[in-house]
């Protein structure tokens, strides 16, 4: 969404159009949120399939922090590699999800690990209220 506002701007801010500086955002916008289901179907259930499957099979093997980044990087790596698929017809569009698809890698085990300790401190917190 951000980046096709994003984009528009730019857009119109070199060409001076104002065409594309008032409308082109809002049709983005209007966009997608349609498109937010199809992401959902395709990106997101499957890539908390793929996690919670990985996070089953490392088991109690490991620390729970080493299991959550394991879980978070693979989880990351099917994403990109779905991501890079599906986008590798699309010229312009492919090179920047190919830069994508490595950053969510790299920093897929620092990004999960904060947000299960994030939800695991509020969770203690909740419980240890009442």
């Amino acid at each position: 969404m951000f980046g096709g506002i994003a984009a528009s701007l730019a857009v119109a801010g070199t060409s001076g159009d104002l065409y594309a500086a008032m409308f082109t955002p809002i049709l983005t916008l209007f966009g997608s949120f349609f498109l937010m289901p199809i992401y959902f179907v395709l990106f997101i259930l499957p890539s908390a399939l793929v996690f919670a499957t990985v996070l089953w099979l490392v088991g109690e093997k490991h620390e729970y922090s080493l299991r959550i980044r394991i879980a978070g990087t693979l989880m990351a790596l099917t994403a990109a590699t779905a991501l890079v698929g599906v986008t590798h017809t699309m010229r312009d569009i492919a090179e920047l999800a190919k830069f994508v698809a490595v950053a969510a890698i790299v920093i897929a085990p620092f990004t999960s690990w904060r947000a299960f300790r994030t939800q695991w401190l509020t969770a203690e917190k909740k419980e240890g209220g009442q």
